[in-house]
């Protein structure tokens, strides 16, 4: 089994793609210069390309989360 620890970058850019949907719906008026992504399509394009690389899949967010984002970021746009 691979270590957790080689995908340490995946998982904390991970967070950070979180961390920014977050913001987005929140404070950053749904504006995509707040996104690492640069816009909604890739920046949920790579938070599944992480989560899909991950050997362990973190607690703190799942596929659903992702989609709900990705609903939610895509309303209205």
């Amino acid at each position: 089994m691979e270590n957790t620890s080689d995908y340490a970058f995946e998982y904390q850019l991970l967070d950070r793609c979180k961390q920014d949907c977050e913001y987005y719906l929140e404070y950053g008026n749904r504006q995509a210069k707040y996104l690492w992504g640069g816009t909604v399509k890739e920046h949920i394009s790579k938070m599944r390309e992480l989560y899909l690389v991950l050997p362990e899949k973190p607690d703190w967010i799942t596929v659903s989360d992702i989609n709900r984002y990705e609903k939610l970021m895509t309303i209205s746009q």
